[in-house]
């Protein structure tokens, strides 16, 4: 039998800390990544919450809200605060179809916000009216996500 000499033992013993080094490597780059998941999730939710409690809290934008449901006349400062509140939700759903894309949040999770950003614009039609305006200033892929799920009848994501 061969004996091993001390500097292979060492070499050995170096190799096995690397490949134990590569391992909780790719451990700790798999909780970030649940992290960064995680974190998207939770954006996401706190800008739905955020906007409800917009409509909840302040009465004037209630009131605008409703007006515009009801096909009633807005003032000129009233039509300014739609579009900017309209400007914001879209914005906000920008940023879940960017998370999204860049995976910070699933696939499942998206197809079940569709829903939400399908009534959207059934129970609000000034936001489908302002969206066929506006669409030109938005990502390319937004817009074909939007055309394709929210107004259009995608089964999914997964499907554009």
């Amino acid at each position: 039998m061969k004996k091993i000499d001390l500097g292979q033992t060492i070499s050995i013993v170096a190799n096995l800390g690397i490949l134990a080094g590569l391992v909780l490597l790719a451990v700790e780059l798999n909780q970030n990544n649940q992290l960064l998941r995680s974190a998207g999730v939770i954006s996401l939710n706190e800008k739905a919450m955020e906007w409800n409690a917009r409509i909840a809290e302040n009465h004037e934008v209630a009131e605008i809200i409703s007006k515009a449901n009801n096909s009633e006349i807005l003032t000129d400062t009233e039509q300014l605060r739609l579009t900017a509140l309209t400007n914001i939700l879209l914005a906000g759903w920008v940023m879940d179809f960017l998370q999204y894309q860049t995976g910070l949040v699933t696939e499942d999770y998206m197809n079940g916000i569709i829903p939400r950003y399908k009534n959207a614009f059934r129970n609000r039609p000034f936001q489908a009216e302002y969206w066929e305006t506006a669409k030109d200033r938005y990502p390319q892929e937004f817009v074909h996500f939007m055309d394709e799920c929210v107004i259009g009848d995608c089964q999914g994501v997964e499907d554009i």
